[in-house]
């Protein structure tokens, strides 16, 4: 009488490993992706809470100069050092104020993000997943 195996074939579990594998390396990027795009919306509103803060602050202050990220914090009621992801900048000048967030680590540190008074964000060429409204 034949005796039935009741275990997998060496086959069947290398096969199953391979079908893992291949789809744990479409599941990473595509997690590593959307984490990041969720850590730029992050940077990307605080920039855009910066610069309301920055045109009431021109508003009162008829001038961008003394713009400066403390300033920002103070006439937006912010704290701006509460993301270890991204430090933020501020500079003003009689015409201009320039928003910066500089990533600090991940894939993308080292990359910034800015934006100014007629909310132009920077070249979305840099590689961030957003176009050049700002938008995801």
């Amino acid at each position: 009488m034949l005796k039935k195996n009741k275990g997998f074939t060496l086959i069947e579990i290398i096969v199953t490993v391979i079908i893992i594998g291949i789809l744990v390396t479409i599941a990473i990027p595509n997690y590593v992706r959307s984490a990041e795009r969720a850590r730029s919306a992050q940077a990307v509103e605080t920039l855009k809470n910066m610069r309301t803060a920055a045109i009431n602050y021109y508003t009162e202050n008829d001038t961008w100069t003394g713009v400066d990220r403390d300033t920002l914090a103070t006439e937006a009621g912010a704290n701006f050092d509460d993301n270890t992801d991204w430090t933020y900048t501020a500079s003003g000048t009689d015409s201009t104020v320039t928003l910066t967030a500089n990533r600090q680590r991940g894939h993308w540190a080292g990359r910034s993000i800015t934006l100014d008074q007629d909310e132009n964000w920077s070249d979305p060429s840099s590689g961030y997943p957003w176009d050049d409204a700002g938008a995801f």
